[in-house]
């Protein structure tokens, strides 16, 4: 009954018609419509990290971002299999084995 309802409406019209009637409610959006929500910018949920010859990532900010103890980002995320050589070291395996796993496919290192 609802959906049939709303499926007449834009999101403007839905948002507009529930808030009308005192209903609490937020527009749902896909990941574009999020980075381009004024609030979303204000708050700067969202930033933009450039990575030594890489193009800039969109990641998301550090939560909660408290004023005594603000937090931020050091690094931006690791590529896939940046740390995977130093791991497999670290848990026992040897350069050889590495070598072989990344030759034939089983993990990738970077």
């Amino acid at each position: 009954m609802v959906a049939e309802f709303i499926a007449g409406m834009d999101q403007a019209e839905c948002l507009a018609w529930f808030r009308g009637q005192g209903v609490t409610v937020g527009p749902i959006y896909d990941a574009a419509q999020l980075l381009q929500d004024p609030h979303v910018a204000e708050r700067g949920v969202y930033l933009q990290v450039a990575d030594a010859g890489q193009p800039a990532t969109v990641m998301h900010n550090i939560t909660p971002r408290l004023s005594g103890t603000p937090g931020g980002l050091r690094r931006s995320a690791p590529r896939r299999g940046e740390h995977t050589a130093q791991l497999l070291a670290e848990l026992g395996a040897d350069a050889e084995e590495i070598r072989r796993l990344s030759e034939q496919g089983s993990i990738e290192c970077g």
